[in-house]
């Protein structure tokens, strides 16, 4: 019997060749050793013979090993999303020389047998830890395509998705090698690698290596290539003691000091919403500075870097982080940028994943100068390079970041900078004796972040390539920032020492362009009052009907007599040019009356609300100071009427008609003000806005060219008189010899009131606030079959809040031949601005319907924190100028001086711009997305919310009818909460039980003393379904931490929802905990609670 063998020993014997410095490894089946001269005695060599068939078996079994922390990354990712093809990398070029197929296929099967991480697989051991083994002699083959058939776009579609196929990482292989044979008589190679196993510059070493062994088989010479010392498991060993070590401690101390406080979150502004889980489909777009910019600029580059002791990376770091800081406002920035992370002698000629994303802290505030920040880089990258082999998995792990699933943790940006890469595989041919290899660009369909930035440094010039999420941007958006970033180059380069808000960005043709979109002028009366015209017009049709008001109404003839003896009436009690004059008088044929006689008399008049609480009213007058004021007899107990002479147009009116009815003669002038509108501040204190004739009469001709107002039109005046927007409904239609219906209190806030008079009155354009329209649009649905006849209406206009697509989409499926029109204003610059015609609705992927372009002889401006215009896409703030720019506030200097601003690209002398604190930006078409207000944008947890988005989106699902969403700000606890009307509340409502009927009495009677209350039915189903809904669309940090249902929304007397009337929410946690139960959702709870370090 033979002698037993015992595994033990040959373990023992293999460390002791081991201590030796003893190889033994298998080539071609036969055992072979490397050793130091007279190392190997004839007794060990004795006893390796002794031990052969175990040893082979043993060196063929695969090795088990642990990852390194920038694999366990990268399996961490590969498990969320096994078929994404973000993490491939690809070399492709034409082979131009003869190619023997048998050759190459033989010198990649040595490659393979040189770097063990090609042979290499992933799974977890028992303990559900990551672990790679390493097999022997897997089998690779080459993959050879004939061509012959093909065309160009053939091979295009090939590329395309041979670059786009997963590898499975659990089975292997993680290599792939293919070549296209005849193709246009050449072959291509496209050798792919899933980046657990490379990174680019082993990439390199690949091609190279792979040229080598070609060349050398190719010659029937052996294998060239020197053995390799260490191999990737070497380096995985390596770098787990050094983090267990006081080096590791050291570079934790550093990154923890840097990254301890709240991390910023980048808000780049995207082309469509975030969806709730990352994504990784990409795209790429290069550029190059090209002709006059190619050696010239890069000469000035390097003598600019050289003069201040910079590098080119950190320059173009520099200029990245200026992009960034341009196009999003934030003067902390996080991104990062991989370093090769091969610093020690033995990794250069090793092949695997050693690249490190190191993560940089762009510091841009105090807005410096480009030069002072190059040297803050400067400071920081080289400080960031001795503590770059942290391992960015391993930091997030221990930094204990919040994962948010819709974005990269940490940064979503990054930087490369690529040297050799480019200057040797990428765009220069390849040259061996026997293997010519002419790499060729492709593009690449994954993305690893929001958005890359890649620069390559050739000899003489440097090139760029975007890489960049096509789930949040279009290529448009990535072309149009390639060229900002060329703009912001040659800005710098001309003058290093400006400021960074005021580099240029734009370039040459989208300054012409947004020029172009605000060339708005147009004729109009300029030399002309309201006053002038609308006598001009009582000429031409005297015997017209101009108002009608319930059962009465007036011609144009008696309504201009009636205006000329209150004007007449009033110069007596000496109202003159300028004088303002209150107006306080219910919905009736005495408003039109009113506010016409004051113009006549050269006054300008000042709405007041009956409805507003009398301590409001007294604010107005006692601030106005108006020395006449215009009302009804019911109203005098009510109106705290000071010193001002009072002047009932009921009780009173028989003597005012004893004045001349004659147009009375007075000097007015364009410039002349016109009326006084208090409109609600953001300290809670009304301002009145002064708005001069020359701008009122513009929105009026304004609003008669955009809707093409005819003498046959009849214009719904429904608006309350404190609502600028009554200005043009009054008077527009009187310009053209049509007629103004006045509808009363009740009727304009009824839906089933307001359309019965529409058809009754057959009035032509209505113009109401979108949540009006949406009680219209049930009441619509609720009368299918017998919906109203709105034929003669022509125009429905919504203005006052932003207006969802979803209500778009339903008037215009009820109502296809009515249009709408969106119409954007605010109060200081006489009413609308812009105005968006709607006749296809936008599609529900649409969070906001624009509000258009800018109205005759009106420009709009969308600028940033330094008052420079922004790119299309950018969001920033709206200003306003042009003829209808308010004269400001009634004797408030200080808030008027604050927002009315000297105009800086207007060209009238004494100009000025309007800053309304509204946020928009840009669409590619020119019009332009209202975004909300300012004040009205919140910050929670680093990132910056947009709070419309979340009710755009809470508005799309099919129970929701009205949405609002607020900060919740108490005892520190910031949280978002929502508020919604539902289509199911009558639903609900149904379930409440015989002991809730107090509270729902208690409720009512809440809402009558303008109180609005919860409903407390069980809405639990419905908050569970639209929290649901919300995960589904937004990000985890937008979900609003409380929903709660009201039967209605609080609203001011303009329409405008009263979000400071919101009931306090419930703020009991609502949600409950539910155990994974699906193979998935176990497997993502295990991978989150690794990251996260927690059970």
């Amino acid at each position: 019997m033979g002698r037993r063998r015992h595994p033990m020993n040959l373990v023992n014997f293999l460390q002791e060749l081991s201590a030796q410095k003893i190889e033994l490894f298998v080539e071609d089946e036969r055992l072979r050793y490397r050793a130091p001269k007279g190392v190997l005695t004839p007794s060990l060599l004795s006893k390796i013979t002794q031990y052969k068939s175990e040893i082979i078996a043993l060196l063929k079994a695969p090795k088990v090993y642990p990852l390194s922390s920038g694999q366990r990354a990268l399996w961490f990712l590969y498990q969320l999303a096994p078929e994404s093809p973000a993490y491939n990398i690809m070399y492709a070029a034409r082979c131009r020389s003869d190619l023997e197929i048998q050759t190459l296929r033989k010198a990649f099967e040595v490659l393979m047998q040189r770097h063990s991480i090609l042979r290499t697989t992933y799974t977890t051991n028992n303990e559900g830890n990551p672990i790679q083994q390493v097999h022997h002699n897997p089998d690779v083959p080459v993959n050879v395509i004939d061509a012959s058939e093909w065309c160009q776009e053939d091979f295009n579609q090939w590329l395309a998705t041979e670059a786009d196929r997963p590898f499975n990482l659990e089975q292997g292989p993680v290599v792939r090698l293919s070549l296209v044979t005849h193709l246009y008589d050449t072959t291509a190679l496209l050798l792919t690698v899933h980046h657990i196993a490379t990174d680019l510059l082993s990439l390199e070493i690949l091609i190279k290596e792979l040229q080598l062994l070609y060349q050398a088989f190719k010659s029937n010479r052996p294998n060239p290539l020197p053995s390799l010392k260490w191999h990737y498991q070497n380096y995985v060993h390596w770098e787990t003691s050094m983090l267990a070590g006081s080096t590791g401690e050291k570079l934790w101390n550093y990154w923890q000091n840097k990254l301890s406080d709240e991390l910023p979150v980048l808000n780049l502004p995207t082309d469509h919403p975030r969806p709730p889980v990352q994504t990784y489909r990409g795209a790429t777009y290069g550029f190059s500075l090209t002709n006059k910019m190619a050696g010239k600029m890069a000469d000035q580059i390097r003598q600019l870097c050289e003069e201040s002791h910079n590098t080119p990376y950190m320059f173009f770091l520099a200029v990245f982080q200026v992009l960034l800081y341009r196009y999003t406002g934030q003067e902390d920035i996080l991104m990062g940028s991989p370093m090769a992370g091969r610093n020690r002698r033995e990794l250069t000629e090793i092949v695997g994943y050693f690249v490190n994303q190191v993560v940089l802290r762009a510091e841009l505030h105090g807005n410096p100068t480009f030069k002072e920040l190059l040297q803050r880089v400067h400071h920081h990258v080289l400080e960031t390079l001795d503590y770059q082999d942290y391992p960015f998995g391993q930091l997030v792990e221990r930094l204990q970041v919040k994962r948010e699933p819709s974005r990269s943790p940490v940064f979503q940006v990054a930087f490369v900078w690529d040297k050799l890469y480019s200057s040797k595989n990428s765009t220069e041919t390849t040259h061996s004796e026997e293997l010519i290899l002419e790499p060729f660009a492709f593009e690449q369909r994954g993305s690893d972040f929001d958005l890359t930035l890649t620069i390559f440094e050739k000899e003489r010039s440097f090139s760029g390539l975007w890489n960049y999420n096509t789930d949040l941007f279009e290529k448009a958006t990535i072309t149009r920032m390639a060229g900002h970033f060329k703009t912001l180059l040659e800005g710098i380069i001309a003058n290093p020492v400006g400021r960074l808000s005021q580099l240029p960005l734009l370039t040459e043709a989208e300054q012409q362009q947004l020029i172009a979109w605000n060339q708005t002028e147009m004729d109009y009366p300029r030399d002309k009052t309201i006053v002038d015209l609308f006598q001009a017009q009582v000429e031409k049709t005297p015997e017209k009907i101009a108002v009608v008001f319930e059962d009465q109404q007036l011609t144009y003839l008696e309504l201009n007599a009636k205006t000329n003896q209150l004007a007449h009436y009033l110069m007596r009690l000496g109202v003159s040019t300028e004088t303002l004059v209150g107006i306080c008088v219910e919905r009736s044929l005495e408003m039109l009356i009113g506010l016409l006689g004051v113009m006549k008399a050269g006054g300008a008049y000042m709405p007041l609300d009956p409805n507003y609480i009398t301590s409001r009213l007294q604010f107005m007058l006692t601030e106005s100071q108006v020395p006449v004021l215009l009302t009804q007899s019911l109203m005098l107990e009510k109106l705290p009427v000071g010193e001002a002479s009072v002047v009932c147009l009921d009780s009173e009116w028989e003597q005012i008609a004893t004045y001349s009815d004659e147009n009375p003669v007075r000097l007015r002038s364009p410039s002349h003000l016109a009326y006084v509108i208090y409109t609600s501040g953001s300290t809670g204190v009304p301002k009145g806005v002064m708005i001069e004739h020359q701008g009122m009469l513009n929105h009026l001709y304004a609003k008669i060219a955009d809707l093409n107002l005819t003498k046959t039109d009849i214009v719904a005046q429904n608006a309350s008189q404190t609502f600028d927007i009554s200005i043009w409904q009054f008077l527009a239609i009187l310009l053209m010899g049509g007629r103004v219906h006045i509808v009363n209190d009740e009727t304009a806030a009824d839906p089933v009131l307001l359309l019965k008079q529409v058809v009754q009155q057959r009035i032509t354009v209505l113009e109401i606030v979108p949540s009006l329209l949406q009680m219209i649009l049930e009441e619509v649905t609720l009368r299918a079959e017998t919906r109203p006849n709105l034929s003669q209406l022509r125009w429905l206009i919504l203005t006052g809040e932003a207006l969802p697509p979803q209500l778009c989409l339903k008037w215009l499926a009820a109502y296809p031949a009515i249009p709408l029109l969106n119409a954007y204003g605010p109060t200081e610059c006489s009413d609308d601005v812009s105005h968006y015609r709607i006749e296809k609705s936008p599609g529900l992927e649409v969070s906001n319907t624009p509000i258009g372009k800018p109205v005759n002889n009106m420009r709009l401006y969308i600028l940033d924190a330094g008052w420079q215009p922004v790119p299309i896409g950018v969001v920033g703030e709206l200003y306003v100028g042009g003829v209808g720019v308010g004269r400001g506030y009634l004797k408030n200097p200080q808030k008027t001086a604050e927002v009315f601003m000297p105009a800086l690209f207007e060209l009238e002398p004494g100009a000025r711009l309007y800053k309304t604190g509204d946020l928009a930006r840009y669409l590619p078409d020119g019009n332009i997305e209202y975004l909300g207000r300012v004040d009205n944008q919140v910050k929670l947890r680093g990132f910056r919310i947009e709070l419309g988005e979340i009710e755009a989106t809470l508005l799309q699902h099919k129970t929701v009818k009205e949405a609002v969403v607020v900060l919740y700000d108490k005892e520190n606890n910031p949280r978002l909460v929502a508020y919604i009307v539902s289509d199911q509340l009558s639903v609900v409502s149904d379930h409440i039980v015989s002991d809730q009927l107090s509270v729902i009495s208690d409720q009512v009677n809440n809402e009558a003393s303008g109180q609005i209350s919860p409903i407390t039915a069980d809405n639990g189903s419905l908050i569970t379904e639209l929290r649901a809904w919300l995960k589904s669309r937004l990000p985890e940090y937008m979900i609003p931490a409380h929903l709660t249902v009201l039967d209605k929304l609080p609203l001011m007397p303009n329409g405008k929802i009263d979000r400071q009337a919101l009931p306090a929410p419930e703020l009991a946690v609502e949600v409950d905990s539910v155990a994974p139960r699906t193979e998935t959702e176990q497997l993502l709870c295990l991978l989150w609670s690794q990251v996260l370090g927690v059970e």
